[in-house]
């Protein structure tokens, strides 16, 4: 039986490895979704661990109508509720996180006191900054529309409180030390990334 953390290596080697059959002519912006989908799956798996949540408890979607009228249902990567949480400890780490991020992003008292949860999205670059992804800096232009929307955002640092680093969350709501796992996994992350680069490449200048 594999532990937590040979599993959670296993999600992201699972899509790296899947680039590996891609054609050269398709390969970067492919490459970038599989590492993204790591990047959604990861998360999931330890918030749904970390507060032994069922996997119908941590998943969430809502439906838009498209402008042909359409219905199109749309999911969002983890969903966090106080009331699925059996852990006496962990539900009270997440109520307090709830509150000090509401305060942060200044949601009304009345509001806050509504709220059933948190919903998260994570995202590992973007489209049209592609320099992005090689960081862990978020477009300012992004940010901000984030921030005037109201949304909470975490970075990829270990700078910060549980509002705005995604290592500190972890820590601190999760009970999980995320930057531990990274750098402990690392050399096997990018070892596998590289391998498939090798193969890809190696196939592009045989063409």
């Amino acid at each position: 039986m594999k532990t937590d953390e040979e599993r959670y290596v296993s999600i992201v080697l699972d899509k790296i490895e899947v680039c590996r059959s891609y054609r050269p002519k398709v390969w970067p912006g492919s490459m970038y979704r599989q590492i993204g989908l790591g990047c959604e799956l990861l998360p999931r798996a330890i918030v749904q661990d970390q507060l032994g949540l069922s996997e119908d408890e941590v998943k969430w979607s809502y439906t838009v109508k498209t402008a042909g009228g359409r219905k199109r249902t749309l999911a969002l990567d983890a969903r966090i509720s106080p009331g699925c949480i059996a852990d006496e400890e962990a539900r009270q780490r997440v109520k307090h996180w709830l509150a000090t991020a509401c305060a942060s992003v200044e949601v009304a008292d009345d509001i806050a006191a509504s709220l059933h949860g948190a919903v998260l999205e994570v995202r590992q670059g973007y489209k049209s900054k592609d320099a992005k992804r090689l960081s862990n800096q978020i477009d300012s232009v992004v940010a901000e529309r984030y921030r005037h929307a109201g949304w909470l955002l975490l970075r990829g640092t270990t700078a910060g409180d549980e509002t705005s680093s995604t290592y500190a969350f972890a820590r601190a709501v999760l009970d999980y030390d995320l930057a531990a796992f990274l750098e402990r996994n690392s050399d096997r992350f990018r070892d596998a990334v590289l391998g498939i680069l090798d193969t890809l490449l190696g196939a592009t200048d045989a063409d």
